[in-house]
């Protein structure tokens, strides 16, 4: 690892934003949800530059939110009488606001879920026509707040700086993923749920960020992603080995794990029914699967490819698909082998997630071995720079190319 550390300079105010648009309950797709405010308020309700309602919001006292698919309307409703309401386009977003733009405490209710936040919040209406709720906060607060929601096991500081890191990289390479907003809040960006977090978690999440604000990890010309998963094989996956795209400045790193760690060995049948459904979906066939699967020549044992029916897809595209229609843990990691067992498959693999990038297992393990949050980004990408920046432009191609300053 080269030890540089470079520093950004902040070259136009206006090139980037340090807040953060973060797509809520993005898998409910509600028609219906509550809000609430922790503190009292008096709260616009507007769309784009139209007024259409003002709410005088009391703690505790939630604004019903109902929104019709078929007449693509949303209402509001206070103490069960129609506030407002009206009918929204693809695209369309109602913000609700103060006067001033401050950021409110916010409990959001989804069925039975409720979640709390703090920032501005507008609802939107996606191209799929279902209503999302739209966080606005902070860049370093969602940051800290990633930390607490991706590291639910055992606080160390060492490992959130460094998980900070990781997550303060991926924001800024992978800024606008979805088309109304930045990320959503599931695992498909980065796993965010808001302050519904034990406080001693976060405010050791807060102090991490702190201490590491700003730090970023780069090839010296662009802002890279902080990939990161929860334990790998022994070895760590490439982005090129995994999701088959070639990104320069990643390599596979050795990883060593604690004893007993808990995903160093599992074992899934999987249902025959939500194979079919991925190989051949939308039909009742009761064809015999037959499941192949190509490894990588690499270490570490990742499925490079599985197929089935004449089809084929990457291991982790698979994974991805069989576990939304029930969980993560039914296929926990990308490195497994299959075995036909009388009558059905069953997957036997380690660790847990993609394998890209920092293992949080074994960065744990050399945090308590008594690394720097240095040393482990050190450990997990090699070939990276530690960068600190101020703002960063952008071109066409991604970041401008930037000259460090001299330590």
């Amino acid at each position: 690892m080269r030890n540089s550390v470079f520093l950004f300079f902040l070259l136009t105010a206006s090139s980037f934003s340090t807040e953060v648009r973060i797509g809520l309950f993005s898998l409910w797709r509600p028609s219906k949800l509550n809000l609430s405010v922790e503190t009292p308020c008096a709260l616009d309700i507007k769309l784009k530059t139209k007024l259409l309602a003002r709410w005088l919001a009391k703690p505790g006292e939630p604004m019903e939110v109902v929104f019709s698919r078929e007449e693509k309307s949303i209402s509001f409703f206070l103490r069960r009488r129609l506030l407002c309401q009206c009918t929204l386009l693809p695209g369309s977003e109602i913000f609700l606001e103060t006067e001033t733009g401050q950021q409110i405490n916010w409990i959001l209710t989804v069925s039975s879920t409720e979640r709390r936040y703090r920032g501005r919040i507008s609802l939107l209406l996606s191209e799929e026509n279902y209503l999302i709720p739209v966080l606005v906060i902070p860049l370093e607060e969602y940051v800290a707040q990633l930390v607490a929601s991706e590291l639910p096991f055992q606080i160390n500081l060492k490992l959130y700086k460094a998980q900070a890191v990781c997550c303060r990289s991926y924001a800024l390479a992978m800024k606008n993923k979805h088309h109304y907003f930045d990320f959503c809040d599931t695992t498909h960006c980065q796993f965010f749920q808001g302050l519904s977090l034990e406080k001693k978690r976060l405010t050791e999440a807060r102090k991490a960020a702190e201490e590491s604000a700003g730090l970023v990890l780069s090839d010296g010309r662009k802002v890279l992603p902080g990939y990161y998963t929860g334990c790998c094989s022994g070895w760590t996956a490439t982005p090129s080995l995994v999701w088959g795209k070639t990104q320069e400045g990643y390599r596979q790193v050795r990883c060593h794990h604690p004893p007993g760690n808990h995903w160093e060995f599992w074992q899934r049948k999987l249902d025959p029914d939500m194979v079919r459904k991925i190989f051949l979906p939308g039909t009742l066939s009761s064809r015999q699967i037959d499941l192949r699967i190509t490894k990588e020549s690499s270490p570490g044992g990742y499925v490079g490819e599985i197929s089935c029916f004449q089809q084929k897809l990457s291991g982790e595209e698979f994974r991805r698909r069989y576990c939304q229609q029930t969980s993560w843990n039914n296929l926990p990691g990308l490195s497994f082998s299959l075995y036909w067992r009388k009558s059905h498959w069953v997957a036997e693999g380690s660790g847990l997630g993609h394998g890209v990038g920092l293992c949080q297992t074994g960065a744990l393990l050399l945090a308590k071995e008594g690394k720097s949050f240095m040393d482990i980004l050190h450990y997990y990408f090699p070939d990276l720079f530690i960068c600190h920046f101020k703002s960063v432009v952008c071109d066409q191609d991604g970041f401008l190319p930037l000259q460090p300053l001299e330590n």
